[in-house]
């Protein structure tokens, strides 16, 4: 019995807006993030701000102008096209794919393989999502393509940084390393500027993004500085200092020392086309001298951006 891939391009074409939704939307980061679909090449992300006191004595008849000002901006969410061209010799896949699929005593047919093909190549685009997310610099020439085709959120803050968009006491010279990690979350969070300090309990979706490693050293440095017992009956791992901020461990920011950023979930926005038209995927074999090879191609487009920069706080 061989490896049946006559059912796989129908398979896949049918599911593709699941397939792309579970595996770009459903990844840790951008999970977290507001989303935009649909989008084709930019969108305006609209920004409206209107700060002072409304308030005016009623005293007297007439109508006075309190002189504030509705200030309305945009950022701009633009999207890169992504495709997928991938190509598998169908012998290999006999030989060690579908031999490891299958429960012991069963046979090909008793396992629909380009169902668990479909979930690896869900896994692995969820994976690069998570890297690209932060880590991408379009134009770039990091060993990992993909993460040249857009700015991650690495490349916005270094931007808004140099354009000095962060302002300078948002900006923290610090390292994650353990005995001053736990002074990198404090200034951090002490540089926040009232209007924003006064934003994490309205709104509740402050968060820490961090290193799987700056978060280890984290919790153990809090171990370390008020004990074990603290630590095991009160300590929120997953929450700064009782605040409610949430400390969230990310795949795409690297080792220690490494970047913390401190904002609104909210204030990351996530585009993509995976509602459009343009999206495709499909797995098939090959035809004539080319049956002996599965095809795997696909294409979407996604983009990310921040739209408040003042609301970032990170070290450098």
């Amino acid at each position: 019995m061989g490896f049946d891939t006559s059912a796989l391009s129908t398979y896949t074409e049918e599911s593709v807006k699941e397939i792309f939704s579970r595996s770009v939307l459903g990844a840790k980061i951008s999970s977290r993030m507001n989303r935009m679909t649909g989008i084709k090449s930019s969108e305006a992300i609209p920004i409206m701000n209107m700060e002072g006191d409304l308030f005016q004595a009623n005293a007297a008849c007439g109508f006075n102008d309190g002189g504030k000002d509705l200030v309305i901006e945009q950022r701009i969410l633009a999207v890169e096209p992504i495709k997928i061209n991938e190509v598998f010799c169908i012998q290999d896949l006999e030989k060690f794919f579908t031999q490891k699929i299958l429960p012991g005593g069963s046979t090909y047919t008793d396992v629909p393989a380009e169902v668990k093909f479909i979930e690896l190549v869900i896994e692995q685009i969820t994976k690069t999502v998570e890297l690209a997310v932060f880590r991408g610099e379009k134009g770039g020439a990091d060993a990992l393509a993909s993460l040249n085709l857009f700015d991650g959120m690495n490349h916005i803050i270094d931007d808004a940084i140099t354009a000095l968009e962060i302002p300078t006491a948002q900006q923290h010279a610090l390292t994650t390393t353990s005995g001053n990690i736990t002074a990198t979350f404090d200034a951090m969070f002490d540089s926040m500027p009232d209007d924003l300090a006064d934003n994490v309990e309205q709104n509740g979706d402050w968060a820490f993004y961090v290193s799987h490693a700056t978060k280890r050293i984290y919790e153990r440095d809090f171990r370390t500085t008020h004990g074990a017992l603290p630590y095991n009956s009160g300590f929120n791992k997953d929450e700064y200092d009782t605040t409610g901020i949430k400390i969230v461990s990310c795949a795409g920011l690297t080792a220690t020392p490494s970047r913390v950023i401190l904002t609104r979930e909210s204030n990351w926005w996530l585009g993509t086309d995976i509602d459009g038209e343009e999206t495709s995927l499909t797995l098939k074999p090959g035809a004539g001298t080319e049956s002996d090879f599965l095809y795997l191609v696909g294409k979407f487009k996604m983009g990310i951006q921040a739209k408040f920069l003042n609301e970032l706080i990170t070290n450098i």
